[in-house]
């Protein structure tokens, strides 16, 4: 009878203690797939440089795909769970020329839980990648 009211209490304290326990992990995994997402972009961009030839990042709601104009594919990613994005480039396609520069700035929306969460924006004149957090 004790190992029984012993397993009930555990498997109370346990439908609490989950639930409170997931929201930081699900924070940290929104801001290691922000930071992916960020590297990524900056990759498409040096090897668009370093190859003299254009790349693109297309962008879809449940990802996002890194290659070279001539289709060679260079990273994938899929959104974790809850994760949606949108950006404002033309077709959701996201260009560097050769030289590496962006031809048209825009951002990448991120979208947690159906709620905005941040952009990943993208800057034409420093050819600059950042970050900016929405508000709750």
């Amino acid at each position: 009878m004790e190992w029984v009211v012993a397993l009930a209490v555990l498997g109370v304290l346990l439908s609490i203690a989950l639930p409170a326990a997931q929201g930081p992990l699900a924070e940290a995994e929104r801001r290691a797939f922000l930071r992916a997402v960020v590297r990524d972009v900056q990759h498409a961009q040096s090897e668009a440089l370093a190859r003299a030839e254009a790349a693109v990042v297309r962008v879809v709601p449940t990802g996002y795909a890194v290659a070279l104009a001539s289709g060679m594919p260079l990273r994938k990613r899929a959104a974790p769970p809850g994760i949606h994005l949108a950006s404002n480039f033309p077709h959701g396609t996201l260009r560097f020329g050769p030289d590496g520069r962006i031809q048209q700035g825009g951002s990448i929306w991120v979208e947690a839980d159906g709620a905005p969460y941040a952009r990943v924006i993208l800057q034409v004149v420093s050819g600059r990648v950042r970050v900016e957090f929405v508000a709750p």
